[in-house]
């Protein structure tokens, strides 16, 4: 560690020294946003046309850079958007706000890209445009980034049609997702099988697999960056979509012209409005979920906005019953009841302003909720002529975690290729590991607790500093230090984490990256196996259950040429992480009267791999195909004999094709074609009866695999214009070919007969499938 901080403080020494001998320039800022919506771009590129100075917009569409003279012409380009001529005089006020239109031709939208890199730029780091998440096939026809994601090189799903991402060998409790900057706990609706993201209501997706800058912190494998639409600031717009599943309808539009904004957008399935038809007199059951996002946008000056987001969103899975019966002297009613639900609700307000030329600030509050709840409740009612007697019992349980934070982050650009970040922020945790109460009617007696725990409390708090450097103009390095705090029961933790990357391209279409990094998490997902609810349970690092650490390190190469259609790239990894926690052996969420830190055991784990990637980005017919080599273990003393084991889903090899292809200026035809080895899994090698007892004999712990998964997704999406606005029809097949993957597998006794009276019996594995083909249809009109 002594040596990475030495390392990190050389670098930044040497490179502010540098940056002192560039010649004397003059800076220029500004804003690039979308013409059409007022929507600031991020990630759009400022050229000077000279080939000089270059400079990136950040999260929030602001850029500064150094120019030479008094009079320049900037070239200023993002994906998908017509690039844009700007004359700078030294006598024009700042900050410039340059706007950015959208291309459309004949074969639909045109990427447009810079000719030029901008000096710097973080090639680890991966941007997904909403507009193609939502014409790649999916399940049921419903667009979901979380899907789109685990078709990256380096991001694998779960199980078969999850939305779960499992980065480079960790969990899904190991990935940082905001939602506009607040932690989302869990991310997913209809137990897993979609995401909670609305595709309507979001401007932006980023992920961050490797080589994380030190402005984030708090988890060890990803960083998932969503942000919400901030709403049209020049007229009405809105969008409604139907599909099988479910209904979305999103609308945005200006309070004051140029000045404010709003974005209100819904969703929800309708699975127990159909369910209901079905259903027998005296019976109820169903499932649903919603989605709510809401934004407002307020232009307080050129250089100060305001932004107020909100977001809820809820699954509900219920059934009932009642019956009556009638005897000669009494009636009777009987009614039972059973509901699970779960669901998130963030909130974010946030200000942001161009300080100066050479300065940008951002501040903001943070909520983020997360509960799960179930309760099962059955009645006895019985009326007699003199009397009238109750009887039965209600069981609930509740768990959760709840934040509140504040957060402040300061952009610098000191001289020209330099730029420096730095930010602070805390937070107060809430956490509740499970709680549940028991009694039966009349009686207000309580039962046992599922973990015998009391709502934790627990204060977070973090500061970084990120320097950014451009050293020879094919060289950068970022160099960066998070340290963090967290406090629990009163047990400190205190982690001091570096960060490196450094980019160098050696020719104009060639680039290398190497990058190291230190991540430290202090929250565990106890994760239940087989029972396909999220009865997984958020607990916080304690005195007995240490944090989780991670050390990663990557080496990169990538081949694009400037202007060209295809691109490559070729990175390996290499991660260490300790304190991962389980369940010990026998131990689960439904093992009731004990705390949880005594069911929980903490080991190791590492991963290593290749990923590949190849991308073609131009021309009427685009896509990419990803493909990772790797291998995850996991260590821990007191299971598996104390040896390594695979990971569950650990993956040797997992491919994955994308193919879009524009047929006409209307009809898109798209297709994905995924791959993946067999999850990992622990089946007994042998039963025997000792004392007419049946006992199974396991040998090693996942050392049984799943049989392979393959499956290709086919969809045709056609737009026309209407009177109204645009409306496009969708229509697709998931698993084409009907390929039967494994959702999970079991032991079962089959009978064999052997002779005239004899029979054996034999174990068999067999395994359930749950999506079979299934076509899909959807709608959706735009204005």
């Amino acid at each position: 560690m002594r040596h990475a901080l030495i390392y990190a403080g050389v670098i930044s020494f040497f490179c502010t020294n540098a940056s002192e001998l560039v010649a004397q320039t003059r800076a220029v800022s500004g804003y690039v946003q979308d013409a059409s919506s007022g929507e600031r771009l991020v990630g759009a590129t400022v050229v000077e046309a000279s080939g000089g100075a270059a400079a990136t917009t950040n999260a929030y569409g602001f850029f500064s850079l150094y120019l030479a003279s008094d009079s320049l012409r900037l070239i200023v380009s993002h994906v998908g958007y017509e690039p844009a001529n700007v004359w700078w005089a030294a006598d024009e006020p700042l900050p410039l706000t340059v706007e950015l239109r959208p291309v459309y031709t004949e074969l639909g939208t045109v990427e447009v890209v810079t000719e030029r890199h901008a000096a710097g730029a973080d090639v680890n780091r991966i941007d997904l445009p909403i507009a193609q998440v939502k014409e790649l096939p999916v399940l049921m026809g419903e667009a979901d980034v979380m899907k789109a994601l685990q078709l990256l090189p380096g991001v694998q799903s779960g199980v078969e049609g999850s939305s779960g991402l499992y980065v480079r060998g960790g969990g899904p409790d190991q990935n940082l997702i905001l939602l506009d900057g607040a932690p989302v706990y869990n991310a997913a609706h209809l137990f897993g099988f979609l995401s909670v993201f609305n595709p309507d209501a979001l401007h932006s997706v980023e992920l961050i697999k490797g080589g994380f800058p030190a402005r984030y912190g708090g988890r060890l494998s990803s960083v998932v960056n969503v942000v919400m639409k901030e709403g049209n600031v020049k007229k009405t717009a809105g969008t409604a979509s139907v599909g099988l599943v479910g209904a979305r309808l999103t609308i945005e539009g200006p309070l004051l012209k140029d000045r404010s904004s709003y974005m209100v957008s819904v969703r929800r399935t309708y699975l127990d409005l159909l369910a209901r038809r079905l259903q027998e007199p005296g019976a109820r059951y169903g499932y649903y979920f919603y989605d709510f996002n809401a934004k407002f946008n307020y232009v307080a000056t050129g250089r100060d906005r305001f932004y107020v987001s909100v977001y809820g969103g809820r699954d509900r899975l219920y059934s009932g019953a009642e019956q009556l019966f009638s005897y000669a002297e009494y009636d009777q009613r009987e009614t039972e009841h059973m509901g699970i639900g779960w669901g998130n609700l963030t909130a974010t307000a946030r200000w942001t302003s161009a300080l100066s030329r050479k300065a940008f600030a951002s501040a903001m509050l943070l909520y983020s909720r997360y509960r799960f709840g179930g309760e099962y409740n059955d009645r006895v009612v019985t009326i007699g002529p003199d009397s009238t007697l109750e009887s039965g019992s209600m069981y609930r349980y509740a768990s959760g975690v709840r934040d509140w934070s504040a957060r402040f982050d300061l952009e610098f650009f000191p001289r020209p290729g330099y730029e420096v970040k730095a930010g602070l922020g805390a937070t107060h945790h809430v956490y509740n590991p499970g709680s549940s109460v028991h009694r039966e009617v009349g009686s207000r007696f309580p039962g046992l607790d599922s973990t015998g725990s009391a709502p934790v409390g627990a204060v977070e708090a973090a500061a970084y500093l990120e320097n950014e450097v451009n050293l020879t103009g094919r060289m950068s390095v970022n160099t960066g230090i998070h340290v963090s705090a967290f406090v629990t029961e009163g047990d400190p933790y205190i982690s001091i984490q570096p960060r490196l990357l450094i980019t160098y391209a050696p020719a104009e279409s060639v680039r290398l990256l190497a990058t190291f990094s230190v991540m430290r998490q202090y929250v565990h997902l106890l994760v239940n196996s087989g029972i396909g609810l999220p009865t997984d349970l958020w607990v916080p690092a304690t005195q007995r259950v240490r944090p989780e650490k991670a050390h990663q390190a990557s080496l990169g190469f990538t081949h694009a040429r400037p202007g060209g259609r295809v691109e490559a790239g070729v990175e390996a990894f290499g991660k260490w992480m300790q304190g991962l926690a389980e369940y010990r052996e026998g131990e689960d969420f439904f093992r009731g009267g004990q705390d949880w830190q005594s069911k929980v055991v903490q080991g190791q784990g590492h991963s290593y791999g290749i990923e590949v990637f190849l991308r073609k980005k131009r021309g009427r017919t685009t896509g990419w195909i990803g493909y990772t080599l790797s291998r995850t273990t996991r260590e821990f003393e007191t299971l598996n004999d104390g040896r390594p084991f695979p990971y569950k889903y650990d993956r040797r090899h997992d491919v994955s094709a994308v193919v879009k292809r524009s047929l006409s200026s209307k009809g898109i035809v798209a297709m994905t074609w995924v791959y993946g080895s067999g999850i990992a899994l622990t089946f007994p090698e042998a039963r025997y009866f000792l004392s007419f007892v049946e006992v199974e004999h396991y040998g090693s712990r996942n050392g049984y695999r799943m049989p392979p998964f393959h499956r290709l997704d086919v969809s045709y999406s056609h737009t026309c214009k209407g009177r109204w606005g645009e409306n496009t029809f969708s229509v697709g097949v998931y698993n084409a070919y009907n390929r039967k993957n494994p959702f999970f597998v079991y032991l079962d006794n089959v009978q064999e007969q052997t002779g005239p009276r004899e029979w054996t019996t034999r174990h068999v594995m067999k395994q359930v499938t749950l999506f079979p083909v299934l076509p899909f249809l959807n709608y959706s009109f735009s204005f």
